[in-house]
């Protein structure tokens, strides 16, 4: 988590004095008021001026009491392209952060993408789109990996996935390979946590806008073995584009493309079934988060 101090146009980072004058009982603990604040983290980049406490760039005003519980951290992992995510981002921060941030989980956030400046797929009307390679900075992840998109691509034998056809024959080829750049981004973000433990772990895609507040009864109510998914985008399988579960479910689903070859050979490498497939011994439950897709020219997909 990183903390800053300040105004919108203006704050420093005080993470460092954060975690260790704010800490009791293994708890960060930040009071109200701006003058309290000032007075605890020792520090004032603009006096006489009313200042907000930022948690991963997410404001918090000074009459909002702060207390995060460190014994309660959950793993937030993002994948793929960042295509939209400056369109997306204040949905991500009021909708799922700050609301997990509210109830007092303590997050870090895990992050996967590709070093793409520019998208085209004719499927989603997206033409020659100039990417921001730094958008995912929006997210102010504590764990990055950014790799090759061209270099993955030179080593994958499509054909391996073809045998029993494509899924999505209006798009020849295209969609299938945009499945397994995804599949292998999650593969990647999957194995950065792998060595650490969290109480659960929320898979998110970066050009969702979430449209309602994240349930935090989930969390508390959560069994081990439960694979949450929203009910909506299915498609005769389970949504892929959310996913929460405990650490070994959620390896399942991030791990997945080491079985889309296998599965291949029997079956059309679908996006929904094929996850189905995969999280068969789990507990399917619906997760109350609408959403809808948002391309890289800011065209809304209506999803849900």
């Amino acid at each position: 988590m990183r903390f800053h101090y300040g105004l919108n146009h203006s704050k420093i980072d005080i993470t460092k004095i954060v975690l260790t004058k704010c800490i009791k009982d293994n708890k960060i603990i930040i009071p109200k008021t701006d003058l309290a604040r000032r007075n605890l983290f020792g520090v004032d980049p603009h006096p006489n001026k009313v200042k907000n406490v930022y948690i991963n760039n997410i404001k918090f005003l000074p009459h909002e009491q702060i207390i995060i519980d460190k014994n309660k951290k959950i793993c937030i992992c993002f994948f793929g392209v960042m295509r939209s995510l400056k369109f997306t981002i204040f949905s991500i921060h009021n909708n799922i952060i700050k609301e997990l941030i509210k109830h007092g989980y303590y997050i870090n956030i895990y992050l996967h993408t590709y070093n793409l400046d520019i998208i085209n797929n004719k499927r989603s009307n997206e033409k020659n789109i100039k990417l921001n390679v730094n958008d995912y900075k929006l997210l102010q992840p504590d764990f990055v990996k950014i790799t090759s998109q061209r270099d993955f691509d030179s080593i994958l034998n499509l054909s391996r996935y073809l045998i029993k056809g494509d899924p999505w024959p209006e798009n020849p080829k295209v969609s299938l390979l945009n499945l397994l750049r995804q599949l292998n981004s999650l593969n990647i973000v999957t194995k950065m946590h792998s060595h650490k433990n969290y109480l659960l772990y929320l898979y998110l895609r970066p050009d969702i806008k979430y449209l309602n507040k994240f349930d935090i009864n989930i969390i508390k109510n959560y069994r081990p073995n439960e694979f949450y998914t929203p009910i909506w985008g299915k498609f005769r399988g389970l949504n892929d584009r959310i996913g929460l579960g405990d650490k070994s479910t959620m390896i399942k689903f991030g791990n997945r493309i080491a079985h889309a070859a296998n599965y291949s050979k029997t079956n059309k490498l679908h996006s929904e079934t094929f996850l189905k497939n995969i999280m068969r011994g789990s507990i399917i439950k619906d997760i109350n988060l609408k959403a809808n897709r948002i391309r890289a020219n800011g065209y809304e997909s209506r999803d849900c």
